[in-house]
């Protein structure tokens, strides 16, 4: 299937952000792909160890090639980010992580390799789109079994699809669809042509599909709460998204975790209640959003087309005195 290539989107930017981390402990990678961010931190970094997580077994295979010279430092494990607190709860770093970077999306080679059934750019492309081939749910169950309501759904929550109930209707009644072009076909059935000039037709739907197969959207928000709790004081979580629907999850899951506060007519200032989303968390971790929202630069992106939609929020943890203080 080819060398798996990790192109690190905002790279510079990641780098200077991580280096800048005073909190101790190791560093997680939770979506290591072709490990382009994983090398980049461990030469930045000398004396830290990396924790990496991926589903994908040719990510991990091409992952061990390209950070051999590291291989004392790092620990690779084959699951996804879901997996995070469990993993590393069982190696004893509770509170004992620096970082967490999530690189969220479809790495460049996912998208390149034609069997990997993620691209509609070639006509043959089987309908599959898992990250994990052992996963039992593929692009051609959903097109070919899910009924038009539950399709119409997916194109409008996953992918801001403003035709998915045209474009439903059009798979329906197109079935059984076995490949990309008969797919890509069905929806250009449903886009007006005027539309169709803007961007590759396809391109929301085949993005909204692969979130469906990998229950993607799902596992962000228990992933970062996760993180969270496994953060050191002044520990810090990167999250680079690809699309509304990413970006907005992460943001509001951060946002329960921000110091906010509250004026009394009096003019104090009193902390407002903090509730944790799962029993026996602590409930006095705060997070503050470090900077605005980053997005790569117009150099990176003329370099590379595929970083153009990402977005970066990095938040820090913060100690606050335990409950009684607050």
């Amino acid at each position: 299937m080819g060398d798996f290539k990790h192109i690190p989107v905002m790279a510079k930017e990641i780098i200077e952000i991580i280096s800048s981390t005073k909190a101790d402990g190791v560093i997680i990678d939770a979506t290591l792909g072709g490990a382009g961010h994983s090398k980049l931190i461990l030469e930045a970094m000398p004396d830290r160890k990396l924790i990496a997580f991926d589903r994908d077994i040719n990510a991990i295979n091409q992952a061990k090639k390209n950070l051999a010279e590291f291989s004392d430092r790092v620990e690779i494990i084959h699951a996804g980010f879901e997996t995070i607190g469990k993993e590393i709860r069982k190696r004893k770093l509770e509170k004992g992580v620096a970082i967490v970077l999530f690189d969220l999306g479809v790495s460049s080679h996912q998208l390149d390799v034609k069997e990997r059934g993620f691209t509609y750019r070639h006509d043959d492309a089987p309908l599959d789109m898992r990250m994990d081939s052992s996963e039992e749910i593929t692009a051609e169950i959903i097109v070919n079994e899910y009924d038009e309501n539950e399709i119409e759904r997916i194109l409008r929550e996953n992918g801001d699809e403003r035709f998915s109930r045209k474009i439903a209707k059009e798979i329906v009644a197109a079935r059984p669809l076995k490949n990309a072009g008969q797919l890509v076909a069905a929806i250009r059935r449903a886009i007006p042509h005027r539309f169709q000039r803007l961007g590759h037709p396809a391109k929301r739907t085949f993005q909204a599909l692969r979130i469906e197969v990998n229950r993607e959207l799902d596992q962000i928000a228990t992933a970062i709460d996760e993180s969270v709790h496994l953060l050191a004081p002044e520990g810090k979580i990167l999250v680079l998204s690809y699309h509304s629907g990413e970006d907005k999850i992460v943001k509001n899951t951060f946002k329960k975790y921000f110091h906010q506060e509250k004026v009394t007519q009096d003019g104090r200032i009193i902390p407002r209640d903090f509730q944790t989303t799962k029993p026996g968390y602590e409930s006095s971790v705060r997070l503050v959003s470090v900077s605005a929202k980053k997005k790569p630069t117009a150099s990176e992106i003329a370099s590379n087309s595929r970083a153009k939609s990402a977005r970066l929020r990095v938040v820090q943890r913060q100690e606050f005195p335990a409950a009684s203080g607050m």
